[in-house]
């Protein structure tokens, strides 16, 4: 099956965050996977330090948004729901179907275009509709699903607008998360749609290839540029490409930090972005490196300039942050497949498997010492932290697990 997650390699000192256009919350938060200040329990199970678990009718592989005291969850095939985060109580839940948010006239357009629209688009078991996870500018959380519908709602639930871009159309379905840049809401399904995120009015559209990963966004001189899994390098203002396939990811997606951009699948490359004069950009390879042969569903961690990744079989890899090098590689032994991503929590790594079973690993020893291993129900989705808690959203709900 194809990826839905995102692999990330990045080069930094250990406090430093991508600089990003612009400051959101989405997808594994800053889209680093890191929570310096977090203090979670090191081990947990269905029935130990658990705070409070809440069941959902289905199944979805979005990563929880935590936004102030409310959690932001999806359930298949297009609810976004609001949880209680001290609680877990449903304050709301909203559904996204076509006829729920699109006006009269909207759908009966739609059909004029897509003959088909009555029946759902394709997509796989595994993957299903909700896997982007939504994101938020702190005010207005935003949506998109694997129908081609996008939608903003207010924090009680009102909705604000709700667009129908475009149908996906691979076997496999959609799940990149949506991408948020000051008031610009970027949706990557066939084509890149750039909206206003204040009337979800299209600004601009780029026809550049998609992935299953998430674009990333980035100043480089004097502009803001998105890029893209496939490489693809646009201006935020009007979507002009200023460079193409710079690399090609087909499972995972870049991530930049500072002025450097990795693309990391099955090997990987990082580039230098620089922009001589106003309205360029041009690439410089840095370094090229291959950890452990296989597809990338989870995205690694950097860490006192070590990257932390491991492939969907779960070879876990150490790589030199600086160079590329592989350091050590090791066989987990957690089972399944390795969809969740790789979080940290102050200097603790966490490793999880769609089994349920999360391994968790000390990076203050020096060898990265292994300290527990815990079970809990399957989830493909990523661990969130907050303080002395985490939240994970499992195949049959959502875990608050705390101490």
């Amino acid at each position: 099956m194809k990826s839905f997650q995102v692999v990330i390699v990045t080069l930094s000192v250990l406090s430093g965050l991508p600089l990003l256009a612009a400051s959101t919350s989405g997808w594994r938060g800053d889209a680093t996977g890191r929570y310096l200040s977090a203090n979670p329990p090191l081990s947990w199970s269905k029935t130990n330090n658990v705070i409070w678990n809440t069941r959902l009718p289905h199944f979805s592989n979005a990563t929880p948004l935590l936004l102030k005291d409310k959690l932001f969850v999806c359930s298949e095939p297009s609810t976004l729901i609001c949880l209680d985060a001290s609680n877990g109580k449903i304050l709301w839940q909203k559904t996204n179907a076509y006829a729920d948010v699109l006006t009269p006239t909207e759908l009966e357009q739609a059909k004029q275009v897509y003959t088909n629209l009555n029946t759902s688009p394709r997509t796989h078991d595994v993957n299903g509709y909700s896997s982007p996870t939504p994101t938020t500018d702190g005010q207005r959380i935003y949506v998109v699903f694997g129908s081609g519908v996008s939608a903003c709602y207010e924090l009680d639930g009102t909705l604000v607008w709700a667009r129908f871009l475009e149908r996906p159309t691979h076997d496999w379905g959609h799940s990149a998360s949506p991408l948020l840049v000051g008031k610009t809401l970027l949706v990557h399904i066939l084509k890149m749609t750039a909206l206003d995120a204040a009337s979800g009015k299209t600004l601009w559209t780029a026809g550049t290839p998609a992935g299953w990963g998430t674009s990333v966004s980035v100043r480089v001189g004097d502009m803001d540029v998105v890029i893209t899994p496939k490489g693809d390098i646009l201006r935020l203002s009007d979507g002009l490409k200023l460079a193409g396939a710079v690399s090609k990811l087909d499972y995972c997606a870049p991530l930049v930090e500072n002025d450097v951009v990795y693309f990391v699948e099955n090997g990987g490359k990082a580039l230098r972005l620089s922009s001589p004069e106003s309205g360029k950009v041009v690439p410089e390879m840095l370094w090229q490196t291959r950890p452990a042969a296989d597809r990338y569903y989870a995205s690694p961690i950097l860490f006192k300039n070590r990257l932390y990744a491991v492939n969907r079989s779960g070879q876990f890899s150490t790589i030199d942050a600086l160079s590329g090098k592989i350091l050590t590689e090791q066989k987990l032994a957690l089972g399944g497949t390795y969809y969740p991503s790789v979080t940290l929590a102050g200097h603790y790594l966490f490793v999880s498997s769609d089994t349920g079973s999360t391994v968790v690993f000390d990076l203050d020893d020096a060898a990265g010492k292994e300290v527990s291993r815990n079970q809990l129900e399957p989830f493909r989705s990523s661990p969130v932290f907050d303080g002395a808690r985490l939240y994970i959203r499992t195949l049959g709900g959502v875990y608050c697990i705390g101490k």
